[in-house]
């Protein structure tokens, strides 16, 4: 009837019902909506005190009810029942304002400050106060884009941001609207430059009280910063080149953090953190993006080295070579898993620069132990595998097997068609009893060992003595026959006997490098740093230092370790080679002279007794003692390799800047013996 044209006798039939039904509130919310409907015709044919009217009747006639019935309703004719209440009193407004009551539309306005816990009504009363063209809308706008953001209207929401920036170009708070709904639909570049612009007029403002509200903001720049601070901490544990497992191609630090910097993590990480800087979540984003799998396998031939995947830009441009397609498989297996950085040690170290080389191999272990997981390779092994065939692989038989094995927190074992070993699904093989238990019969380490192996935890598992420093990693240029006795004899004019002959007592009394204790004890050659200064930030990660040496001078090195320039005394220059102090000619054998307690060699240590030097030497000529220690000074004075150690709050030491190695020029030629170096077995942890 009503839809008919026959609006008064609709209402009737409505009121009749309404007065015989118990449950009247639906009848009572379809006469409002008649109502309403009644007075938007009014205002359309410009009687705007009838539609005044009407819309007071129809407040008057809500509650508002839900059901079946109103659906129905809706689908038939179009009646929104969904926004009655609010579009009511946005018409009322209209009307009111229409016919010149302004004045008591704006205070009804001003109800609209009271935020309604439903956002549809909420946008509706925003609105409608809009509609009467307040002098300053900015606030109102800023209102409605957070309602419209509450429902999920992007769109709407932005818009009203951007118009209460229009309205406002010097207030803060449109920039705020524009962040949070940028950000919620993804768009970092544009929230991050909002979320900056708000800073900036929030700094600039001469408003005290705003200026104050400033202070619970955090800036993008100080979340960059503090982002990228942690990346570098985690990079330290970071392989120096991976495969980024998107592009093929092989990164450096900086390129990972490019990359990183370039993606939506990093921005979303960014736009999000607005009033408080949240230390775990990043280090959670930054540790999970930088994840990375490292491949242990046995080398078939010519792998593909650095150079050739540089050549092709990407490991997924190389040939198809059997080599090649094994490193593309590993690849894909990453990639299958999740993950986006790939280490392989056949093309991610440059093995033509032995700064590099020798930083990877010292770095190996804590790589491995780093890694999300490790993928082993048995290639001589087909499918479908069987148990014992582990056992006989060619990988069982690696000299780095042990080491990548250990260190590893998970590993997975695959055939030679990269089907699991044994057909086992687990996600990491140490669950695997089976498997554990093949290794652990194979090596003779116990399965628990292989499980929860922790370095710092197993020292009693390592020799006592140690043979490995009885070499330098890379030789260094000799004294020949002719050019010691030249030196010798010049030194004779200006050392003394008495000035150094005591040293080389010492370096002869030298016990043998051992492990006790869970210590290494390290005889060697100390030289004390005096000052510390950085010389330049150097690319990437690292700084270049310099030091002042105690009877060397001037000795430059670079790490990415932070070292304390207030507190150089805690570092020390060692010379750990004895062996290269000691020449056949000399008639001394290092560590077969003890001198009571001088050094507490431990040779009643849980290892048992010390065995003799492995270095020991039969003397081939008998030389006076002055000048057996000239030739050790001539030796102290070429260069030689030295481990950089900081000493720790109990006295021990720690190396540091372990990654590149450190050519010591050698003594000075004014070196004071007696107050520039010292001879002592020094305790590393």
């Amino acid at each position: 009837m009503f839809e008919c044209g026959r609006h008064e006798d609709a209402i009737s039939r409505v009121d009749g019902l309404i007065g015989i039904m118990d449950d009247h509130s639906l009848y009572v919310t379809v006469r409002a909506q008649m109502f309403l409907l009644l007075g938007s015709i009014s205002m359309r044919e410009g009687n705007n005190e009838r539609a005044i009217d009407l819309f007071k009747r129809a407040q008057e006639a809500v509650p508002f009810q839900e059901g079946p019935h109103l659906v129905v309703i809706t689908l038939m004719f179009g009646w929104d029942f969904d926004r009655l209440s609010p579009a009511i009193q946005l018409q009322l407004f209209k009307a009111m304002h229409a016919v010149g009551h302004t004045e008591v539309a704006m205070s009804l306005s001003t109800m609209i400050g009271i935020q309604s816990d439903n956002a549809k009504e909420a946008i509706v009363q925003y609105s409608t106060a809009l509609y009467l063209n307040p002098s300053n809308p900015a606030g109102l706008l800023v209102k409605r884009s957070k309602a419209r953001a509450m429902l999920g209207l992007w769109e709407d929401a932005l818009m009203d941001a951007d118009q209460a920036i229009k309205a406002n170009p010097t207030g803060p708070f449109g920039y705020e609207r524009r962040h949070a709904v940028l950000h919620s639909v993804q768009r970092y570049d544009e929230a991050i430059d909002a979320f900056t612009r708000m800073i900036s007029l929030i700094e600039e403002s001469i408003d005290q009280d705003l200026r104050q509200l400033g202070e619970k903001y955090v800036s993008p720049s100080r979340s960059k910063t503090a982002i990228e601070g942690v990346v570098r901490e985690v990079s330290k544990i970071t392989p120096i080149v991976l495969i980024d497992i998107e592009s093929g191609r092989l990164c450096d630090g900086p390129k990972r953090l490019h990359i990183f910097k370039s993606g939506s993590q990093f921005k979303e990480l960014v736009s999000s953190m607005t009033e408080k800087l949240d230390d775990e979540r990043i280090l959670r984003v930054v540790k999970k993006y930088f994840q990375y799998v490292t491949f242990s396998h046995v080398w078939a031939g010519e792998e593909p080295s650095f150079q050739d995947v540089n050549l092709v830009s990407s490991v997924w441009d190389l040939d198809s070579s059997p080599l090649n397609e094994k490193l593309k498989r590993f690849c894909e297996m990453v990639r299958k898993d999740g993950y986006r950085w790939a280490w392989s040690d056949t093309c991610c170290i440059d093995k033509t620069t032995s700064t590099v080389l020798n930083q990877s191999l010292m770095m190996m272990y804590k790589w491995y132990e780093a890694s999300a997981a490790t993928f082993i390779l048995l290639a001589d092994i087909d499918s479908p595998s069987a148990l014992g065939k582990l056992t006989k692989s060619r990988w069982m038989t690696r000299a780095w097997t042990a080491q990548e094995l250990l260190a590893a927190k998970v590993i997975r074992f695959y055939d030679r068609n990269w089907n699991p070993y044994l057909g086992d699904t687990h996600s990491n093989q140490k669950d695997s009893p089976e498997i554990m238990q093949e290794l652990a019969d194979a090596t003779g380490i116990a399965r628990e060992t292989i499980i929860t192996f922790n370095r710092e935890r197993s020292y009693d598992c390592l020799p006592a003595v140690l043979a490995v420093y009885s070499q330098t990693p890379r030789a260094l240029t000799p004294v020949n026959d002719t050019e010691m006795d030249v030196r010798v004899g010049a030194l004779r004019d200006s050392l003394s006997d008495t000035d150094v002959i005591p040293m080389h007592e010492r370096v002869a009394r030298l016990p043998p490098a051992r492990f006790a204790n869970r210590r290494l004890h390290l005889p060697c050659a100390i030289f004390a740093v005096n000052k510390l200064s950085v010389q330049r930030s150097g690319s990437g990660l690292e700084n270049h230092y310099r030091a002042r040496v105690s009877g060397i001078g001037n000795v430059e090195f670079q790490t990415s370790d932070q070292l304390s320039l207030t507190e150089p005394r805690r570092l020390i220059f060692v010379h750990p080679w004895i062996r290269d102090l000691q020449d056949p000619l000399d008639g001394s054998t290092w560590g077969s002279t003890t001198d009571g307690d001088e050094y507490d060699s431990d040779a009643e240590t849980e290892f048992g007794s010390a065995p003799s030097s492995p270095l020991a030497v039969e003397p081939a000529v008998t030389l006076d003692n002055y000048t057996r220690v000239l030739r050790l000074v001539v030796r102290l004075q070429q260069p030689f390799h030295a481990l950089l150690l900081q000493q720790q709050l109990g006295g021990e030491f720690k190396r540091v800047a372990a990654e590149h190695e450190i050519v010591v020029p050698g003594i000075e030629h004014t070196i004071n013996f007696a107050r520039d170096v010292r001879i002592e077995v020094v305790e590393i942890l």
